[in-house]
């Protein structure tokens, strides 16, 4: 009987969460917020879940062997704890800070759209707020606010960023907003006294108890490797995809990967950055092809060979169609090429981007203009619009150029020349197979970026870190992991 309450309060669960979905597509957040995440009958239904889970653990599960199992069930519990603490306990709110004037006073917008007052028991002034930018750019780097903690007798000097925290007391400071004038800083407040390190111990629980279930001999993982019906299974599964996951054709012509490493060693001005070109290709091949390479070709060859071999590379299945009622209407493979999208002289998409301006602004609609936005980003790169790689000094400034910019009356005609010939240079190179060459001249135009982006230039150390972390897959790392803890 308990068994069947569980499952039935999971099933619930289940299309309570699927409905609350669905309402806040069509309502927005605040709404689902209020009916359904903050609901008393929601949070009901969590707390049944709890109960009747504790008491079906406790009383089927037996510790002596099941041990693994029941620490994973109770992390489950504890995480589900944690957050009705934090739902219940913590709170959220707004501090404004302008001038010389101390406050103790947070907004805090409850589920309805009321604001509330609090005060915390201490005072917070600001003292100053600051803008860095990216040397080169227009664009902000970080925010900054310095303040002091005044509590009784005590004046404690703070400091929160956009990747800073402060706490004191328990009470969690971020940097939310600021005023135009750069005289007044919006601080979030975040308390959780009890919730947060609640919920870290159920998730360090979930982790070990993930663990153990893999390790143990004895344990259901294990076993089940053991029967030989479920070895055959992997063995013919394995053998099924493996085709498709080597494919070593190459239809295009592509740079060879040396000479690509080296053009993604070059910096590019990418949205107002000042970062390694390797950063555009991965994101690139990302964004058009939902993965960080293709065929077997790495990020930079992918988008090394756009450019210099557009017309091979227009005929290449890259561009991934998601929506299935694109691929259905315009009658398109999963993964297309740019000619797909020209028939018989005519931009298929066309019609639908001009309706989607109109205020069609339909689920169909969008995805039409998303992969609208995916060709233009092809085109930009084919015609070197996107390639900013071109530092130039211009009183005082370093300003970054594209092959086919428009240059200011300052830059040097040595310079316009190089800027200018550049990418014919390599692609004549390239057409001749001179692939020495075509490195040689890489290497020159690195010294050149060096040479004329002088301070934009991000140093060594940061050029290496962003390396680094351009190698680690983090998205597909953090994806398996929430896939296996979600198990």
């Amino acid at each position: 009987m308990i068994k069947k309450t569980v499952i039935s309060i999971y099933i619930l669960l289940i299309v309570a969460l699927a409905s609350a979905t669905l309402v806040e597509n069509i309502e927005g957040t605040p709404f689902a917020d209020q009916y359904f995440y903050g609901s008393w009958w929601f949070i009901l239904l969590w707390a049944l879940l709890i109960i009747t889970g504790l008491f079906y653990i406790f009383r089927h599960l037996s510790p002596a062997r099941h041990f693994s199992t029941l620490i994973l069930h109770l992390s489950m519990v504890i995480i589900l704890i944690g957050a009705m603490l934090t739902h219940t306990l913590a709170f959220r709110g707004m501090m404004y800070l302008r001038g010389d004037q101390s406050t103790n006073r947070v907004e805090e917008q409850k589920e309805d759209g009321t604001l509330e007052s609090l005060n915390l028991p201490f005072s917070v002034r600001l003292d100053h707020f600051n803008i860095t930018y990216h040397k080169g750019t227009t664009a902000p780097s970080n925010f900054i606010t310095k303040f002091k903690i005044i509590d009784g007798t005590k004046t404690i000097p703070a400091e929160v960023s956009m990747n800073h925290i402060f706490t004191y007391r328990g009470v969690r400071f971020y940097q939310a907003s600021y005023d135009t004038d750069n005289m007044g800083s919006y601080l979030s407040i975040n308390r959780d006294p009890y919730g947060i390190t609640v919920t870290y111990i159920g998730y360090a629980l979930l982790f070990v108890s993930l663990f153990w279930l893999l390790l143990d001999p004895k344990g259901t993982f294990r076993q089940l490797l053991h029967k030989v019906s479920v070895r055959n299974g992997l063995l013919t599964l394995a053998l099924l995809i493996g085709p498709f996951c080597f494919q070593p054709s190459r239809a295009a012509t592509v740079i060879p990967q040396e000479t690509a490493k080296k053009f993604g060693r070059l910096f590019i001005n990418y949205d107002n950055r000042i970062c390694p070109l390797q950063t555009f290709a991965l994101d690139f091949t990302n964004k058009l092809h939902n993965s960080r390479s293709y065929k077997g070709m790495t990020a930079e060859q992918v988008v090394m060979s756009w450019i210099f071999y557009s017309s091979e590379w227009n005929q290449e299945p890259f561009i991934r169609i998601k929506n299935r009622e694109i691929r259905r209407r315009f009658n398109l493979p999963e993964y297309a090429n740019v000619n797909d999208f020209f028939r018989d002289g005519n931009y298929i998409l066309g019609p639908s981007i001009q309706e989607y301006a109109q205020g069609k602004t339909d689920g169909f609609h969008k995805a039409c203009t998303d992969l609208d936005g995916k060709l233009q980003l092809i085109m930009e790169l084919q015609q070197g619009n996107i390639l900013t790689i071109f530092p130039s000094e211009e009183y005082g400034q370093v300003v970054w150029y594209s092959p086919i910019s428009k240059l200011d009356t300052c830059v040097s005609k040595k310079n316009r020349c190089f800027i200018r010939e550049l990418f014919p240079l390599l692609s004549l190179q390239l057409k001749q197979k001179r692939i020495r060459s075509v490195n040689h001249i890489l290497d020159k135009t690195l010294k050149y970026q060096e040479s004329h982006g002088k301070s934009s230039i991000p140093n060594h150390t940061q050029v290496q870190a962003e390396l680094i972390y351009n190698c680690i897959p983090f998205t597909t790392i953090l994806a398996m992991t929430n896939l296996t803890l979600g198990h």
